[in-house]
């Protein structure tokens, strides 16, 4: 967490958390990679706020692109 550049509250459905800023090199995600991105980090798994979740991808990094959801066929694209 040293190498945080700060603490952000975020607000979510449960109520305010505390997460910490970072700015990472590389993303990729849904097979778009950003470069020199800004990233917050939260543990969900000690939080018990979920416990099977990877990650969440926020608006900074949809858009631009046109997204996806197929529930019938359970998939996601992104273009």
């Amino acid at each position: 967490l040293r190498e945080a550049s700060r603490v952000l509250e975020l607000e979510t459905a449960k109520g305010p958390i505390e997460a910490y800023e970072f700015q990472i090199n590389r993303l990729t995600a849904l097979g778009v990679t950003k470069t020199n991105f800004r990233v917050c980090a939260y543990d969900f798994l000690s939080n018990r706020i979920f416990t099977e979740i990877d990650g969440v991808l926020g608006l900074d990094f949809l858009r631009e692109h046109v997204l996806t959801i197929d529930f019938k066929a359970s998939e996601i694209t992104i273009e």
